[in-house]
């Protein structure tokens, strides 16, 4: 028999065979066909690109902002744009996506757990000129989100996405401040392990 046509066991937890068979009936497929194609296809990506993993993570994140009517639009136009807004545009907007961004959270922390990584890609879609530091000390955590070239606006509004996805993942902001295109959040919860 050739080596690849050996077949091994392997302990996989419950809820993943539950998951897979769930899916397997839905797609139409026999368990074991589906099990064996997702993971050569899999494997045959992660050969050339290792990161395939966050790649999806990534993928399903923005399908999920695709739902909440949210669009990708480039930072120049907006931070032009954004200088236009009265006060009450502006005030609506940023609450308008404070609430897509803790119905973002929410089900971020359904779907992929709470973990500094989810955090950070989460902050990262919602704010994406933006560098992400946390720093970890228990279960409190600071993080810092540094935005190039921010003006005021710009500022206050990414301030009001991080809350939003701060309290869809369950974490207590216990202050949240600005500064020259910077956004520093302390915060306390529980965070899973990578």
């Amino acid at each position: 028999m050739s080596e690849r046509g050996k077949k091994r066991f392997l302990a996989i937890s419950e809820d993943i065979i539950t998951e897979a068979m769930n899916i397997s009936e839905k797609v139409g497929i026999p368990f074991t066909t589906l099990i064996e194609r997702a993971l050569s296809d899999v494997f045959k990506v992660m050969k050339y690109k290792p990161q395939l993993i966050d790649a999806l993570s990534y993928a399903d994140a923005v399908d999920d902002i695709r739902k909440l009517g949210g669009i990708v639009i480039p930072m120049t136009f907006f931070k032009k744009n954004i200088e236009k807004l009265s006060d009450k545009e502006l005030e609506d907007l940023a609450n308008e996506l404070y609430k897509m961004s803790l119905w973002y959270g929410e089900l971020a922390k359904v779907k992929r757990g709470i973990s500094v990584d989810e955090l950070k890609r989460a902050i990262s879609l919602w704010i994406p000129s933006s560098n992400i530091e946390v720093i970890e000390n228990g279960s409190e955590m600071k993080i810092i989100v540094s935005l190039l070239d921010a003006n005021d606006k710009v500022l206050s509004v990414s301030k009001r996405i991080i809350e939003g996805l701060l309290e869809g993942f369950d974490l207590k902001v216990k202050e949240i401040s600005l500064g020259n295109s910077l956004i520093i959040a302390k915060v306390h919860g529980k965070i899973e392990e990578k």
